[in-house]
């Protein structure tokens, strides 16, 4: 005789506040994530889940081929326009703005550090 079938149960959660990051875990609400990997909480109710990772692809499909070896690829935001940062391995930075599809450097070979480049956008 088969064993009797386990009741699933969902939970469905529209009534959040946000993301609180307090040392406590105690101290945080129920309607309140702790930690949250890949999404980020945009007003009541509203979360945003982060892309997974692709390719920089120009406006016919095509792969952008950058000039050496890419070793942190960044995104940032300059006025109206999106852009993708590429820091290679010798040290030169470029970028490929995505409205207009043009990429040109940032920075020449030897400027940036070869491994563990970041990026932080203010305002």
């Amino acid at each position: 005789m088969a064993a009797a079938e386990q009741k699933k149960s969902y939970a469905v959660i529209k009534n959040f506040k946000g993301l609180n990051t307090k040392a406590n875990r105690t101290a945080i609400d129920e309607e309140e994530f702790s930690w949250i990997e890949n999404a980020m909480p945009v007003g009541f109710g509203n979360v945003k889940i982060t892309p997974a990772q692709s390719t920089v692809k120009d406006s016919g499909n095509a792969d952008v081929v950058f000039g050496n070896t890419v070793t942190a690829l960044e995104s940032c935001n300059l006025g109206l326009s999106d852009y993708i940062l590429a820091f290679e391995s010798n040290g030169r930075g470029e970028y490929f703005k995505l409205d207009s599809a043009t990429k040109a450097n940032i920075a020449v070979t030897g400027t940036f550090s070869s491994a563990n480049v970041s990026v932080a956008q203010w305002k």
